[in-house]
């Protein structure tokens, strides 16, 4: 699919094609109205072409505006759904020193291996809206010793069963977080984007007048500002993406800080 191949492009390359090929369609636009349509125009009766060039331009704005917003809370909910993801498991490590000392270490070695398959397996595939099944298991794995094992008394079958409880939700976090690394904008809303854009560009080569080189400038500014905004929803749409490559926004830093964390704590253990 072209989304996905997009997504494998390197942030720059994708600036200069999106911004690029903004730019470009614009210059198309203004060669077309200039020598086709516009002597077709002026040929016509005192048609007011000011009128709906802002009209559509309000309609364009608010359309283009909205698409940004659904894109933007998109990537803001993932970013708390990290942070509600690492928390749980921090939750599950620390919780599991209650429980008997084989299973203990079990949990522990099995949430570390789970950390660590998210960083090195599943995250390089998250940039695409894709997920591993495979990395999702030790979770699983995690409640299958949770059940394998009956409680020695009171106290640690309250921590089962909380920690039961801390599973489940941290495997509903998981699947949220996946789902928001697929397109939060729709197929049709991008279609509609990009004719609204190419429609913008043909009204105002129409309504500009005056001299080429005024007309090129204005409206090559024009489209350079547009090509931003798509590239700005285009990054938002897949919040992994911007992050596998310059390390801002969303990143597997929560869980390499977490692993960092957990492997201290437990050399500080082991010294005593």
């Amino acid at each position: 699919m072209l989304g996905q191949f997009i997504y494998t492009l390197h942030p720059l390359v994708l600036a200069f094609l999106v911004v690029g090929g903004t730019v470009s369609v614009s210059f198309l636009c203004i060669v077309c109205c200039r020598h086709f349509i516009r002597l077709a125009y002026e040929e016509a009766t005192e048609f007011k072409i000011e009128t709906y060039s802002d009209a559509f331009g309000v309609a364009f704005a608010i359309f283009l505006g909205l698409i940004i917003v659904t894109a933007w809370s998109s990537y803001d909910q993932t970013d708390n759904i990290l942070r509600d993801e690492t928390n749980y498991l921090n939750d599950l490590f620390k919780l599991s020193k209650y429980v008997g000392d084989p299973e203990k270490d079990e949990l522990r070695n099995t949430l570390k291996q789970y950390v660590t398959a998210v960083i090195t397996e599943e995250w390089p595939l998250l940039p695409q809206g894709e997920n591993s099944q495979k990395v999702g298991q030790h979770l699983f794995h995690v409640l299958d010793i949770l059940y394998s094992h009956e409680s020695s008394n009171k106290t640690e079958e309250i921590v089962r069963s909380e920690l039961n409880k801390i599973t489940t939700h941290l495997l509903e976090k998981r699947r949220s977080r996946n789902i928001n690394a697929e397109s939060s904008v729709t197929p049709i809303m991008w279609m509609i984007l990009i004719s609204c854009n190419v429609i913008a560009f043909f009204i105002l080569g129409l309504a500009v007048q005056g001299s080429l080189i005024f007309h090129v400038l204005l409206q090559s500014l024009y489209a350079f500002g547009i090509g931003l905004m798509i590239l700005l929803v285009i990054i938002l749409d897949r919040p992994f993406y911007f992050g596998m490559y310059y390390g801002g926004g969303i990143t597997y830093e929560h869980f390499e800080t977490l692993l960092d964390e957990w492997n201290g704590e437990e050399k500080q253990v082991s010294s005593l």
